[in-house]
């Protein structure tokens, strides 16, 4: 007997919705997400919780595209809802790390992030936001420090090179901060953050610095 398919011939309808197991529905909304549905997966991701109100998953989606849309409370309460589904997650701590951040919650943003090193997360983009918030509250050398040490995971990370430059700045370390900004500029020749970083290093310095910084790079998230 002939085994090959016979060619042309469609592929088998997928499963009707209200009978898909949970993970295959989130899979779904994976799909959609894909192809630049975001309403569609974001329905589907409710969906999810719909039947499991507890799918990690699902959970984290939902935060972080409330997140990107500005819906903070919205996303501290998916956020919420993780944590109490795991206590040792990195993926969920540094999600809750971004989103406290966004609330400036700058304690629990700090204790999420030092979490999610903790338990083994990437800790390059950890260490950012960390000193992207010791920059905030002005601890201009502890936020150089942390700096470093997300540039020491990740050395060809040119916007972390400009918080870099940024902290050194605001330190009063103008030497140090032009060069910052060079080792930005020479991995992005074009970057609007660096080349601003580099006219700013040879001018005296402000106290409406930090302000500057806040409305450029805003709470721009890394890749996790």
């Amino acid at each position: 007997p002939d085994f090959v398919p016979a060619a042309g011939k469609p592929a088998p309808p997928p499963n009707p919705r209200d009978r898909m197991a949970v993970e295959e529905l989130f899979l779904a909304g994976v799909d959609e997400e894909k192809d630049g549905s975001e309403d569609e997966a974001s329905e589907t991701y409710t969906q999810v919780l719909v039947r499991d109100g507890a799918y990690l998953p699902a959970l984290l989606k939902q935060a972080w595209r409330n997140y990107r849309a500005g819906n903070f409370v919205q996303a501290e309460g998916f956020i919420a809802r993780a944590l109490a589904r795991t206590n040792a997650d990195p993926n969920v701590y540094y999600a809750a790390g971004v989103v406290h951040r966004a609330s400036q919650r700058w304690g629990m943003a700090q204790d999420s992030l030092w979490a999610a090193i903790h338990y083994g997360g990437p800790p390059g983009p950890a260490y950012a936001q960390l000193g992207e918030i010791a920059i905030y509250q002005k601890q201009y050398d502890e936020a150089a420090k942390l700096l470093r040490q997300s540039l020491s995971f990740n050395p060809e990370d040119a916007l972390v090179m400009t918080d870099l430059a940024v902290a050194l700045r605001l330190a009063g370390k103008t030497v140090e901060a032009a060069k910052a900004a060079d080792q930005a500029l020479a991995k992005m020749p074009l970057l609007p953050f660096a080349l601003a970083e580099r006219a700013r290093a040879s001018l005296p310095q402000t106290s409406a610095g930090s302000e500057r910084w806040k409305k450029a790079l805003g709470h721009d998230v890394q890749n996790y």
